[in-house]
């Protein structure tokens, strides 16, 4: 996966949300065994909010913000 376009995909990070998808699915589910696909959504989300600003919005990336905000509490 490369960040520049996974930032361009329609919708922005997808790929990266759909990576999360395989790897529970393959890993019963398990979490802990799937932190660094997670890692990468949140990684793409944050170069989609550099590029676009935050302001911008698109469906998995404002997902995947709110799990962000509630991971830090």
């Amino acid at each position: 996966m490369v960040l520049k376009d996974d930032v361009e995909a329609k919708p922005a990070c997808h790929p990266r949300a759909c990576a999360i998808q395989n790897c529970l699915t393959s890993n019963g589910y398990n979490e802990a065994k799937c932190r660094t696909a997670i890692k990468r959504l949140y990684e793409c989300c944050e170069a989609f909010y550099e590029r676009y600003g935050e302001d911008a919005s698109t469906a998995i990336v404002e997902h995947a913000r709110g799990l962000m905000d509630l991971n830090k509490h």
